[in-house]
């Protein structure tokens, strides 16, 4: 499964499709910068004000869960709807075997919004600690691009990763 994973992506280029980011990659790579905003280097009032963001959790908690949250973040690109939005991955992963759901899902509906429904249907019950921000955490995620959706969305994402999404990107998801 870790090859299949690390063959979708999560950045590409116009040079064709044997570049690109892998998802993976990706995601450890924006845990890591939680991870260093996070440490004693840097200045205290950023520190304080990741704190104050997660004031109801410990700070102990706060440092050791935020790298994970940030890099799950992007979860939502394991899906169809994502690797099927550029002709040159979709055609690279089509010819390494991947089957992609072609269900017709409304353009509002984005990678956000699956890593949002992610978290919550998958993530948050393995983690009691986060129950009480569990709105935060949902719409950090929702709205990391800016906008926040409304619960029709968040609910489209999650009928679609429920009933239309391929098995195989749904247990790379979950993996």
């Amino acid at each position: 499964h870790q090859q299949r994973l690390r063959s979708l992506w999560a950045k590409t280029t116009t040079t064709g499709p044997s570049v690109f980011h892998p998802v993976t990659f990706h995601m450890v790579d924006t845990a890591n910068v939680a991870k260093q905003l996070l440490s004693p280097a840097v200045p205290a009032r950023i520190r304080l004000a990741f704190g104050s963001a997660f004031s109801e959790l410990p700070s102990d908690y706060v440092i050791m869960w935020l790298p994970l949250v940030v890099a799950l973040h992007d979860l939502g690109k394991i899906s169809s709807p994502f690797q099927r939005q550029n002709d040159g991955q979709r055609t690279r992963l089509e010819g390494l075997g991947f089957s992609l759901s072609d269900a017709l899902l409304a353009d509002s509906v984005r990678h956000q919004h699956f890593s949002a429904v992610a978290i919550r249907d998958d993530v948050l019950p393995l983690v009691p600690q986060f129950a009480n921000i569990e709105q935060v955490l949902v719409g950090a995620l929702a709205g990391h691009h800016g906008a926040f959706p409304n619960s029709g969305t968040l609910g489209k994402a999650r009928k679609f990763s429920r009933q239309s999404e391929t098995d195989e990107i749904k247990a790379l998801r979950q993996e």
